[in-house]
């Protein structure tokens, strides 16, 4: 008697091998599923502009003379920008030279140091001013250039090259600032009609184009505040300037008289006045008499003349 042995297997199936579905694979799945996730990320940067030309400095040319005289405009700016704060010390740089301090010192420590300068000045030349008109800028000196210390020259010829040069600047980047206003505007229009200029042509060129004007606007934006603030600094400085010169002013010592020792007083009405506060100072154009036995004698032929000095003799100090 045979014996017949079989091999235990698994019971059969309720459907034929021929309608089972195959089992998914893990590897496909797993990658189909990364790429659809990248897609996801990329396709939204892609579409609010994450990378364009103007973003990264670059010229943008759309092929059409309205878009790229704009866009000329756009790089125009971006490449000026850096420069800006070179010029603001380039402006300043003889006022710093004669102070001997840093250009990148704050606008307070310039003028204190030139108050401080100014004052020594006045010491001896009198009441200083810096006069401003339009982009030209001047010291004055109320007595005179004759009463200037030699020394001090070097110092007025800086003020007013660092104030005319700062004037200039303030100038142009009040200019700078209301062009990249307008370029902003311009932006925002071309955006609204992009489409119709566009589309017509190549619906996929307006799609590029609206996302470089994107990027503009927001690249333009923050100039248009820096240029404004540069500006202001520019303008302000030398407003600084004018009234730390004043001030060093306030209180100037009268020039000492001219008059040798041992000389008598003039008589009255040879071009003699009493300044404001004592003592009494001789006129510029006055010379002095020294005092002799005859001053009575002589004071006769005086007391004709009116007691009022001429109006070009008087010395105001």
């Amino acid at each position: 008697m045979i014996a017949i042995c079989r091999t235990p297997h698994a019971p059969p199936s309720r459907f034929p091998e021929s309608t089972r579905a195959p089992a998914p694979t893990r590897p496909r799945f797993r990658a189909a599923a990364v790429a659809l996730l990248a897609f996801a990320m990329l396709t939204p940067a892609c579409l609010l502009g994450g990378r364009s030309r103007v973003r990264d400095g670059q010229l943008y040319a759309p092929g059409t003379p309205t878009y790229d005289a704009y866009f000329r405009e756009v790089h125009g700016v971006q490449a000026a920008s850096p420069k800006w704060s070179d010029e603001r010390k380039t402006a300043r740089k003889p006022l710093c030279d004669e102070l001997k301090t840093s250009c990148d010192a704050p606008d307070a420590t310039l003028a204190q140091l030139t108050h401080e300068r100014m004052s020594e000045v006045a010491r001896q030349s009198g009441p200083l001013s810096l006069e401003l008109v339009g982009d030209d800028a001047r010291m004055v000196a109320a007595n005179g250039a004759k009463g200037i210390p030699a020394s001090a020259r070097s110092l007025f010829h800086a003020v007013e090259i660092t104030a005319k040069g700062e004037l200039d600047r303030g100038r142009r980047m009040r200019a700078t600032s209301l062009k990249v206003d307008q370029l902003v505007r311009q932006g925002h229009d071309y955006e609204e009609r992009v489409d119709r200029d566009f589309t017509q042509k190549n619906a996929g060129k307006a799609s590029e184009v609206k996302n470089e004007l994107a990027a503009s606007v927001d690249v333009l934006t923050p100039h248009a505040a820096t240029t404004r603030a540069y500006a202001q600094g520019a303008e302000d400085f030398v407003l600084d300037l004018k009234r730390a010169i004043v001030t060093a002013s306030a209180t100037p010592v009268a020039p000492a008289s001219s008059a040798p020792a041992g000389a008598g007083a003039a008589p009255k009405g040879r071009g003699t006045v009493a300044p404001p506060s004592p003592p009494t100072l001789p006129s510029i154009s006055a010379k002095p008499t020294p005092a002799t036995d005859g001053d009575a004698a002589s004071a006769k032929p005086a007391a004709k003349k009116p007691a009022a000095a001429p109006a070009e003799e008087v010395f105001n100090p």
